[in-house]
This record gives structure tokens, C-alpha cells and sequence, in this order.
């Protein structure tokens, strides 16, 4: 082949590979040009800026975000305060005795023992029912409970414990055997009240227990309450001043 036409042939082989290369560069360009890959570097400022806003939107904006935390803040302590101040509360006025003659004394009942004993909870209630008996604040006790799991009846216990030490006659106590929770108590004793015409009560139980049984008792329609509290404290009474937490608001929440 004469050289002249080596050399154009040439030229268009080189021609035709060069422009195949171009295609497949462009081919492979597109998609990573639609990726955002190999773009302008302006257009990736362009593509961060707007993830950017994206998350800055889906982002709560810090003022919202501290707001939220200072109503949180806030609402714990006043929790805190309001909680600490309950129980100061039940506290000073079961340890504040208000004793004054009365009709008739009201020991409500407790935990009695497998082997039919009163607890110690027990005994320091009918010990300081006894106490003020014989102080002349009352001339009749009301001894009031029901049945425990144990199979005895609380008011006939309490009523063996007087009389049996010597501390209060057998006549001067009247027995409730259906006391068995502090709002019966209440209602019993405010019936056995009416039938025999007598006005005031002198209430005795645990310290925690002090606001609700007189509460009980007043909205039962005994105006003239009276309390003393039981010389005795233990470990289980945490769980007992948590549990008028709950009790106490119950009863204001069902009042007539």
C-alpha cells in the first residue's frame, strides 16, 4: 500500500478508537455526574448545604429543646416538694395527740399472730387505750377489727387483752368484728355512737394512721374527734406512710 494511504487509513483507525474511548468516558461520566461524584466542587458545597438543612429541620431547635428540659426540671422538684411535704404533714399531725374527754375511745385493730397473740403494733394500741381509760378520758372503748388470714377475730383479741391484764373492765368495751378496714370502723363506731347517744370519740392507732381514721370518722358525722397515737414505730412503717399517700387522697376524691 502506497505510503499516503497508510497514513490515512491510519489516521481514521486512530479516529475511530479515539472517539470509542470519548463515548465510553462519557458513558461512565454520566451517572457519577447524577451521583454527585467528579461534580463541580461548588456543586458539592451546594448538596452538603442542603443535607444540611435537611437535618437542621428534622433537628427540635435548641430553644424547644431546653424549654422541654426546664418543664421537666420543674416538675420533678415540685414532685419532690409536694411528695416531702405530704409526708411531713401525715407525720405532724399523727405525732400531734389532740386529747380531750370523750364519750367513748375507738382502738382500731391490727395484725394478730399465728398462735392468736397481739402483734407489738397491737398491743401499743390497746396499752395506750388503756392508758387514757384510766386517765378518765373515756368511760367505754370500742375495740373494733375483723378477721385476718390467720382465723381470729381482732376485736375479740383486743377485748382478751384488756380485760385479761386487768387494765380495762369487760363491761366498759363494746366489740366491732367487722372493722375491717378504717372506713368500716368509721361507720360501725359512728352506729354504735347513735344508738347510745354519745356525741365524741377519742380515736387511737398508729401515728401515719391518724388523719385518715379521724377523716373517716367525721364523714361519718362525729364532729367531736379526738386522737392519740400508739408509742410504737418500726421499719414497716415506710410502707405504711406510702400507703396513706395514696389512701388519703381516695377519701377526699370519694367524699359525698
Amino acid at each position: 500500500m502506497p505510503p499516503s494511504r497508510r497514513s490515512a487509513a491510519s489516521r481514521s483507525r486512530y479516529a475511530g478508537s479515539y472517539g470509542t474511548a470519548v463515548d465510553a468516558l462519557a458513558l461512565t461520566r454520566r451517572p457519577l455526574l447524577s451521583a454527585g461524584i467528579g461534580a463541580h466542587p461548588t456543586h458539592s458545597i451546594h448538596q452538603e448545604q442542603a443535607i444540611s438543612k435537611g437535618f437542621d429541620a428534622m433537628r427540635p431547635p435548641i430553644s424547644a429543646m431546653y424549654a422541654a428540659t426546664r418543664i421537666i426540671s420543674l416538675t420533678t422538684i415540685l414532685s419532690c416538694v409536694l411528695l416531702l411535704g405530704s409526708v411531713a404533714a401525715i407525720l405532724a399531725d399523727g405525732m400531734r395527740d389532740d386529747i380531750g374527754v370523750s364519750d367513748i375511745g375507738i382502738v382500731l385493730g391490727s395484725k394478730v399472730l399465728p398462735d392468736g397473740q397481739s402483734s407489738a403494733r397491737l398491743r401499743a394500741r390497746l396499752d395506750r387505750a388503756a392508758e387514757l381509760y384510766q386517765r378518765g378520758m373515756f368511760r367505754h372503748i370500742i375495740v373494733s377489727g375483723g378477721f385476718g388470714t390467720e382465723g381470729f377475730s381482732e376485736a375479740a383479741r383486743m377485748a382478751d387483752y384488756l380485760s385479761m391484764h386487768g387494765k380495762v373492765p369487760r363491761a366498759s368495751l363494746i366489740l366491732d368484728e367487722h372493722g375491717d378496714t378504717a372506713a368500716d370502723t368509721a361507720r360501725n363506731a359512728a352506729a354504735i355512737m347513735r344508738s347510745h347517744g354519745y356525741r365524741s370519740a377519742l380515736v387511737i392507732t398508729q401515728y401515719f394512721h391518724i388523719s385518715r381514721s379521724r377523716y373517716a370518722l367525721r364523714r361519718e358525722g362525729i364532729t367531736g374527734v379526738h386522737s392519740a397515737h400508739a408509742r410504737y414505730a418500726e421499719a414497716r412503717d415506710v410502707y405504711s406512710i406510702a400507703r396513706e399517700l395514696v389512701a388519703l387522697p381516695a377519701y377526699w376524691l370519694h367524699s359525698p
